[in-house]
């Protein structure tokens, strides 16, 4: 499967769910990469919608994953 990113009006749009919080891709992107890799394995659908973390203690851009349910 390829990876892809969508809005998050799109990925709703395309009947996926968010299953994730937000990965800050600097400090956990080999962590998402594991968990992206056993969803291909398991032929799971996919995609990631990036988003913005503005926190007092947090800010960063980042993404999180979204699955389809059969």
């Amino acid at each position: 499967m390829e990876s892809k990113t969508l809005s998050k009006t799109a990925a709703k749009r395309a009947g996926f769910v968010r299953i994730t919080r937000t990965y800050n891709l600097e400090q956990e992107g080999m962590l998402l990469r594991r968990v992206i890799d056993d969803m291909e394995r398991g032929g799971i659908p996919w995609c990631l919608v990036e988003c913005r973390v503005d926190q007092k203690k947090q800010k960063f851009d980042g993404v999180t994953l979204w699955r389809k349910w059969s």
